[in-house]
């Protein structure tokens, strides 16, 4: 069984009468990036949420390294699976390096203090990150992007094999949005960690996504290769809204432009 395998089964799952998930199947290979992709609504962060074991659901498993993650304690969970929220509220002033710090937890025993391999581990994620240069300021002084790869340099710190993000580059200017999928892309070839990732842009999860999975009102609408999910057809049904698919030039990613005509008209 490899360490870093993932697959969700018949997952279904509700907050009140209506179902927000149904029926929902696939399995995420050893190393690669598996996109989530899909309409706001269409259960995208609920089921990130599920595959963290943060949710459970009223139907199906998720199993993680062969065992239902249900089964599993927190602490069990977070030695091979670390999450990147998409916001991550932190009312007290910590360091960034004490942020960091914090993906320790896992492999310490109760009231065990860091040692100074942990220490080192944490080093190691920050410099990854390029997060190392603000390691002594505090996360609240720092820009959007710097706060993102202090995140991830935490979740790094778990020594994942697996790691999920839901909407890591979510209000980042378009420089630290490609950097935040950079990044990602050499966690998954350098680190080999299996990555799942939740984007609301076609164009990134399409550049940097090796599987897509696409969600319409809860449920699959297509799974594979970004080339075989990101297509007019398929973002005209799902998303309502007419669309020009090419592939980039140098790339050879498939590449999103919407039409005029969804622009609504404006006075003049």
């Amino acid at each position: 069984m490899d360490r870093n395998h993932l697959e969700v089964k018949h997952i279904s799952f509700r907050y009140a009468e209506s179902w927000t998930l149904r029926e929902i199947s696939f399995t995420v290979q050893p190393a690669e990036i598996l996109g989530i992709v899909g309409p706001n609504g269409s259960g995208k962060s609920t089921l990130l949420k599920l595959m963290a074991g943060a949710l459970k659901p009223q139907q199906g498993t998720i199993q993680l390294q062969g065992q239902s993650i249900s089964e599993l304690k927190r602490r069990e969970i977070a030695r091979s699976l670390a999450v990147v929220p998409q916001n991550t509220d932190i009312p007290f002033p910590f360091l960034s390096s004490e942020i960091v710090l914090m993906g320790r937890s896992p492999h310490l025993g109760l009231l065990q203090m860091e040692s100074a391999e942990d220490r080192r581990i944490v080093e190691r994620a920050m410099t990854y990150t390029d997060s190392l240069s603000f390691a002594d300021r505090p996360l609240d002084e720092l820009s959007g992007g710097e706060r993102q790869r202090v995140i991830i340099a935490r979740a790094l710190a778990q020594e994942p094999s697996i790691m999920l993000l839901d909407e890591p580059t979510a209000h980042l200017d378009l420089k630290h949005q490609v950097g935040i999928f950079e990044l990602i892309r050499r966690l998954n070839r350098e680190q080999e960690i299996t990555v799942v990732v939740v984007s609301h842009d076609l164009n990134l999860a399409g550049t940097y996504c090796d599987r897509l999975v696409l969600l319409r009102d809860g449920q699959i609408y297509r799974v594979g290769q970004p080339s075989d999910v990101i297509t007019s057809e398929d973002i005209e049904r799902v998303y309502g809204v007419r669309a020009i698919v090419d592939h980039h030039p140098i790339s050879g990613a498939p590449r999103v432009t919407l039409l005029e005509e969804n622009v609504p008209e404006t006075g003049k």
